[in-house]
């Protein structure tokens, strides 16, 4: 597996891909466009053809940019998705039940998440806002009584304050 890092470069409007040498070191940056004003990236494979793809939070487009990976360090065109008022982070899991990848977009400028249902093809629904409280500049989604695959029982928390969504709907 060659490891990389990734950077959303939020002056540059893109971001910054480093892939691995296999010497502990980085080749030089590969710049990727993504939407304006990029605060934060996720990684995971939101398609389901084992290649790691690339979702994005751009808060001044107030969307998330979705890049698909092609296996050799590069990616595609970004696809762009609404998300809430000033996207600041962005986490990609299985949200609500369906075993397809979906997004969750900490909302900073509306003080809501914003959860985007995938499809399992790399391409996502329209967003349902939850309120979450001030500012959230942080997502992240985890399992939360250690169940696993059965998603729909998992919460999303923002860092300001243990502020739950509580059960994510089943589609």
């Amino acid at each position: 597996m060659t490891m990389a890092t990734v950077t959303a470069n939020f002056s540059g409007d893109d971001i910054s891909v480093l892939l691995g040498d296999g010497t502990g070191s980085f080749a030089p940056e590969t710049r990727f466009a993504g939407g304006k004003r990029p605060m934060s990236v996720a990684v995971g494979d939101v398609n389901g053809n084992g290649v790691s793809d690339l979702a994005i939070a751009n808060r001044d487009s107030n969307d998330v940019s979705i890049l698909l990976g092609n296996g050799a360090g590069g990616f595609g065109a970004a696809s762009s998705y609404p998300a809430g008022k000033g996207a600041a982070s962005v986490v990609i899991s299985q949200l609500n039940g369906d075993d397809h990848p979906d997004l969750a977009v900490g909302d900073s400028a509306s003080g809501n998440t914003s959860v985007l249902p995938g499809d399992g093809t790399g391409t996502f629904g329209s967003p349902t806002s939850y309120t979450t409280g001030i500012e959230p500049r942080s997502v992240a989604a985890g399992d939360q009584w250690g169940l696993q695959n059965r998603s729909r029982d998992r919460r999303l928390w923002k860092r300001q304050s243990v502020s739950p969504v509580e059960h994510l709907p089943d589609p």
